[in-house]
């Protein structure tokens, strides 16, 4: 095997391995699960179906938080990256960092395994 190869299959086994705890460090959100679901029943929970024991959405049109959950696409980074953008139609709540880990913390522990 030339040097080249071997230089590029070292790099590439510890991006993989670098990916793969990555992938650990986000499957470990840091908040608290049951101060998250407080804050949703406080504030979210007038628009969304925020449990999976909830049987009637209080709004239709927008998502429900298990299925936000179950959304292969939902990582910790990308529900931090929109708990910190304005969206229409939704309060302007300032979140403390401990308040934001705590509902991402709380969406993640929806998702069905």
């Amino acid at each position: 095997m030339s040097k080249t190869i071997r230089a590029g299959a070292a790099a590439l086994i510890a991006l993989s391995s670098v990916v793969g705890l990555s992938q650990v460090a986000l499957a470990q959100a840091p908040g608290d699960p049951q101060a998250g679901l407080q804050l949703a029943r406080q504030w979210c929970a007038e628009c969304h179906v925020i449990s999976r024991d909830q049987t009637r959405a209080p709004n239709a049109g927008v998502p429900t938080w298990p299925n936000i959950a179950d959304d292969p696409g939902t990582t910790e980074f990308r529900l931090r990256a929109f708990f910190q953008t304005p969206h229409q139609n939704m309060p302007n709540i300032a979140l403390s960092r401990q308040q934001t880990d705590d509902l991402i913390t709380y969406i993640l522990s929806l998702k069905r395994r």
